[in-house]
């Protein structure tokens, strides 16, 4: 019950916090927009640059017995 109150407590300071401090909240943003930006276009970019058409992972990992998954491949 405590961390209910704690958190609501915390909630209602931050939007008083918001509204007393409004011009300080819309330099933060427009401050921290570019950093956000620059991450999202790298992420992009990296996604961009990776190896299409890999085999996943699971795929090569061998199951409890030991022994790789079947293939559907005779010996």
């Amino acid at each position: 019950m405590m961390h209910i109150i704690t958190g609501l407590f915390f909630i209602a300071l931050g939007i008083w916090g918001v509204f007393d401090e409004w011009y300080y909240v819309v330099d933060f943003v427009k401050g921290g927009s570019p950093v956000v930006l620059i991450s999202v276009g790298a992420i992009a970019m990296l996604a961009g640059l990776a190896k299409p058409g890999t085999e996943p992972l699971e795929a090569t990992i061998p199951d409890a017995s030991g022994l790789a998954p079947d293939d559907g491949e005779e010996d």
